[in-house]
């Protein structure tokens, strides 16, 4: 419903690619695999009614109305934004809809895109983690938070012919030594009440929080692999074929002790997760 090809003239959705931001390249992503538009997070904003997609393979976050019924989804009318299905906002690879080259693009395989919550310190920006897979140069992975050109009503700003902002994140967070944190799948990052930001480096199992001024404030190993626990003090096992730890974590969340989740549970600590050494 909302793909654009300047490929062949006689098939279905034939158009000009850059005059339409809005719709997908069919013929962007090259991939081998049927999972060419693979989504690997969502997030759903109830200010303004719509939902962002992180698209791992377009190196791209699309954002879209919420609002729409069926039929309005399938069309490019309706809904709040009076667009129906369509992108309305999108964000971190200008080429996949012709509006830059591999100079302009920002992200590289990313995962968990979401507004920072409403009340938290930069509520409203859209917090990002990108992996860094086949980042240009080193391999490295960083946290991006970028500021949406939108109003207070969920309307994003375009220049015709341009690409979406922001030029830059507002805030990034990467190593001093950037190959020192890389993970090129899964993981995440969010935002927590004390302005700090939780960091799930997953393909190592490691979580940790960093400061508003990029300081560690502390870090946890995952001691749990894919056969159980380690022994304390251990290390984590490496897949002899992939050459990767074998305590990966998909996603970390901070739950504090007033979270109603929580309520007459017993939180008194219990035993250590990992195995004795003895």
């Amino acid at each position: 419903d909302h793909l654009v090809q300047d490929y062949d003239p006689a098939k279905d959705n034939f158009g000009v690619v850059e005059d339409h931001p809005e719709l997908v390249d069919i013929n962007y992503a090259i991939n081998p695999i049927a999972d060419w538009n693979h989504v690997n997070a969502i997030d759903y904003n109830k200010e303004f009614d719509q939902i962002i997609v992180s698209v791992s393979y377009f190196n791209e976050i699309w954002v879209i109305d919420h609002s729409t019924t069926t039929s309005e989804a399938a069309g490019h009318g309706g809904g709040k934004s009076g667009k129906g299905g369509d992108i309305l906002y999108r964000w971190g690879n200008p080429r996949a809809y012709r509006a830059g080259d591999a100079s302009d693009q920002k992200l590289f395989f990313q995962h968990d895109s979401q507004w920072i919550e409403s009340g938290l310190p930069g509520e409203g920006n859209i917090l990002i983690f990108n992996n860094g897979l086949d980042r240009p140069g080193d391999d490295y992975s960083s946290v991006d938070e970028i500021i949406p050109p939108v109003d207070g009503l969920g309307r994003y700003s375009l220049t015709v012919g341009a690409a979406f902002g922001p030029d830059e994140a507002a805030w990034i967070y990467k190593k001093d030594n950037p190959a020192d944190f890389y993970s090129d799948y899964i993981s995440g990052a969010h935002r927590l009440a004390n302005g700090n930001t939780l960091i799930c480096s997953g393909a190592k199992g490691l979580i940790f929080e960093v400061t508003a001024g990029k300081e560690v404030v502390w870090e946890y190993v995952n001691p749990v692999a894919d056969q159980g626990p380690v022994v304390q003090g251990e290390a984590i096992p490496i897949d002899p074929d992939e050459g990767c730890w074998m305590n990966h974590v998909f996603r970390a969340y901070r739950y504090a002790p007033d979270y109603p989740g929580l309520a007459g549970k017993d939180l008194t600590p219990g035993d250590f997760i990992e195995l004795p050494d003895h």
